[in-house]
């Protein structure tokens, strides 16, 4: 901006001084003019009657001119009465106004001729100094036609610039407003959207809030339900923990009676005694579905004839002893829970002598490291782990490699199964044990 600022002083200050230099030469070219008229009206020659007006033009011409070459063929007059020193003037006057020669007259010399240079061999025709002369006459023409005019139209030239600048700086600034001016409602309308939205994520937050709440409420209430029933679970456990210690010396009266009588060796078959005795004597014991299967016949086998055939048993079984035994599954579980903490109630075909080694090592291993606890404090270790056994061979057959969903079913369905199933078996188990006592008595009497 500074840079054009001082180039447009530079030019105003160029055309003034030109356009004074051309007023002071307007001036004098006037008072040169207006001498002439005074002259022209004095002369003996202002006589225009006897004259054409071609030869008065011709002659006010010639009297313009500062020096005019005299001879005496200038003054003989030609046939039609011009003289040569009129045609001069003639042609002065035609040159003069298509600009091809000065204010004054310049005779041609052998500089207005044209010149001839070689230039590689070729000749051409040079520039002419009549052209140049031409061309200066222009220019000095237009200058001396009208100087002020000339100044003018530099300085309006000059001021329509810096307006046109000015215009253009208004331009954009215009614009700019109104590209602000037209983003305005845009922002207004972006921004009351954003609030529109504040307002409803904070009215969700308040819904959520109060559902939450809801919510919170309902959790509480149901986590107090859950540790309610989880404290009468705990005290339901810890009843029935103490409950089969109650029952213990009905458990041991009742394997007393099963191991007089010998009823756990006469519910199996041979094969499936031997299937026993291999589970009971290894090393890691692994049950599956078909020991459950074996074991469980066997216990319904011997509740079946505890209950039902104690007469034909020769048994007395009290009403202690045939309440415990009325919940068929619970008195399972107890009865087999008391022979793997007393491994002498299993019988000799079930491998009960390597079950007796292994509970004797795991009892001397307790007492060395319980060097203070005492025979109570053994049994209740040795009760504990055999009831581990036990939940572990009745409820946990399921994650067993060997074992499936249905085997599971199965079993919990034989282990809730009536003593029914069972009832051929005593059957053939009783007709057996008679036939017994016939050749007993036939010996006798023999």
């Amino acid at each position: 901006m500074s840079e054009q600022n001082g180039n447009q002083l530079g030019i105003f200050e160029f055309f003034r001084s030109f356009t004074r230099k051309c007023s002071k030469r307007s001036d004098f070219q006037e008072n040169r003019e207006s001498d002439r008229d005074k002259n022209r009206n004095t002369s003996p020659t202002a006589k225009s009657d006897r004259e054409t007006p071609k030869i008065r033009n011709c002659r006010r011409r010639r009297s313009n001119n500062d020096t005019l070459i005299k001879s005496d063929s200038d003054e003989r007059p030609c046939s039609n009465g011009i003289t040569k020193q009129d045609r001069e003037a003639i042609r002065l006057r035609i040159r003069k106004k298509y600009g091809m020669i000065n204010d004054t007259y310049e005779q041609a010399s052998k500089d207005d001729v044209e010149e001839f240079e070689n230039i590689d061999a070729r000749v051409r025709p040079a520039k002419p100094k009549m052209r140049r002369a031409k061309l200066r006459s222009n220019s000095t023409d237009e200058s001396s036609a009208d100087p002020t005019r000339i100044g003018e139209t530099a300085e309006k030239t000059a001021a329509d610039d810096l307006v046109a600048w000015e215009s253009d700086d208004g331009n954009k600034l215009q614009k700019k407003t109104e590209k602000s001016l037209s983003d305005i409602p845009i922002l207004l309308a972006h921004i009351e959207d954003l609030e529109h939205q504040q307002k409803k994520s904070a009215y969700l937050q308040r819904r959520l809030q109060k559902k939450l709440a809801k919510k919170e409420v309902v959790i509480k209430e149901l986590t107090d339900i859950i540790k309610s029933h989880q404290k009468a679970a705990k005290e339901k456990n810890r009843e029935k923990e103490k409950q089969p210690e109650n029952q213990r010396p009905v458990v041991r009266r009742t394997l007393e009676i099963i191991k007089k009588q010998r009823l756990l060796e006469s519910s199996l078959g041979d094969e499936e005694a031997t299937a026993l005795r291999n589970f009971f004597e290894a090393s890691e014991p692994k049950p599956n579905t078909k020991i459950v299967n074996l074991i469980d016949k066997a216990l319904d086998f011997v509740v079946y004839m505890l209950l039902n055939r104690s007469a034909e048993l020769s048994v007395t079984v009290d009403d202690e002893m045939r309440l415990f035994l009325f919940n068929n599954v619970k008195a399972k579980q107890s009865l087999f829970s008391e022979m793997m903490a007393n491994p002498e109630y299993l019988p000799r075909e079930w491998g009960s002598e390597q079950v007796i080694r292994r509970f004797q090592k795991n009892s001397n291993d307790n007492k060395r490291y319980n060097q203070n606890g005492t025979d109570d404090d053994a049994d209740a270790t040795v009760l504990g782990s055999a009831k581990a056994f036990v939940d572990f061979f009745y409820n946990n057959t399921n994650n067993q490699k060997n074992t499936t969903a249905s085997d599971n079913e199965n079993t919990l369905l034989l282990l809730l199964t009536s003593s029914q199933k069972i009832k051929p078996d005593v059957d053939r188990w009783l007709q057996e044990r008679a036939e017994q006592r016939r050749k007993k008595s036939k010996g006798r009497r023999e």
